[in-house]
């Protein structure tokens, strides 16, 4: 029965997290004011990992995590991504001119999906060292690597550019080293 329980609030967790930031990420003020909204979603992920290392054992945790997280992508590629482009696809095969208006806001979930890349890989990776997992602080190793992974990501980006963002993992990496 407990299993069951399990079972289902995960599901929960993986449905809900979706509409949350679906819904989120749809409003008018996440649209102008994105700086504050990554702000609330980074709470919202140290939230999450807080709880789910509450919830189930540390190695569940990561992987729960790394789960929503691989959720959030694949849809927002089914979703949100996929049929903005085809619809201007539809429209250009159909002799009219796309209408653009959605490139933006199909760009944003993928910048999402950019950056959500390595955390999720970080989760996954996590389980292979019970270090991490089984950690009296876990929630806030996980917490930290979705950060540090976020903020390679964003270095990545940056080089791509001709600029440089390592100065940012200086302070992640200087907390992992403490713990």
């Amino acid at each position: 029965q407990s299993s069951g329980v399990a079972v289902a609030v995960s599901l929960g967790l993986l449905a809900g997290c979706w509409f949350v930031y679906d819904t989120f990420w749809q409003t008018d003020f996440a649209e102008r004011r994105k700086s504050l909204a990554t702000a609330i979603s980074l709470l919202a992920v140290l939230g999450l990992c807080y709880g789910l290392c509450r919830l189930f054992t540390g190695r569940g945790a990561y992987l729960h995590l790394g789960a929503i997280f691989a959720t959030l992508m694949v849809l927002n590629v089914w979703i949100r991504i996929l049929p903005r482009q085809q619809l201007m696809f539809d429209q250009a095969r159909e002799g009219k001119i796309p209408d653009y208006s959605a490139g933006p806001k199909a760009k944003a979930r993928s910048t999402h999906n950019s950056y959500l890349t390595l955390p999720v890989l970080f989760a996954m990776l996590s389980n292979h060292f019970a270090l991490a997992h089984g950690h009296g602080w876990n929630w806030v190793l996980l917490a930290l690597l979705c950060v540090l992974g976020g903020l390679v990501r964003h270095m990545m980006l940056q080089w791509n550019v001709g600029k440089t963002g390592a100065v940012l993992l200086v302070p992640s990496a200087a907390v992992l080293g403490l713990l």
